[in-house]
């Protein structure tokens, strides 16, 4: 499985054993408790029309 390595709030991050499905949405909010992360619209159009 991949691996993937990030800087969250300065600390090195290290994630391996998560399913493909679970995105980094929900690791954030479910396992670092940063529920004030949200999704954004996911529409590129609304960005570029800005």
């Amino acid at each position: 499985m991949p691996e993937i390595v990030f800087l969250l709030n300065g600390e090195r991050m290290q994630i391996s054993s998560e399913p493909a499905t679970r995105t980094l949405l929900d690791w954030l909010r479910e396992t670092k408790c940063l529920t004030g992360t949200k999704e954004g619209c996911n529409e590129v159009i609304a960005a570029l029309a800005a």
